[in-house]
């Protein structure tokens, strides 16, 4: 399996994070309560062959009278 980097920020904002990880899912955590980020993924794999950054996705963090 590849190497998994994910960038994500808040919407419009000039910062962003990165996360590296070797799995198929990942845990963003101290994101803002009802905050919108834009998130993309690529995938490097052992071989060195390296995918482009996905189209950003747009999500909502849910209020924080909504979280369960």
């Amino acid at each position: 399996m590849g190497m998994i980097f994910i960038r994500y920020g808040i919407h419009q904002s000039e910062t962003h994070e990165r996360l590296t990880a070797q799995v198929r899912q990942a845990v963003l955590s101290g994101l803002q309560p009802g905050t919108e980020y834009e998130v993309a993924v690529k995938v490097v794999m052992p071989d060195g062959a390296e995918s482009a950054w996905s189209i950003r996705e747009l999500v909502r963090t849910p209020n924080k009278g909504n979280i369960k």
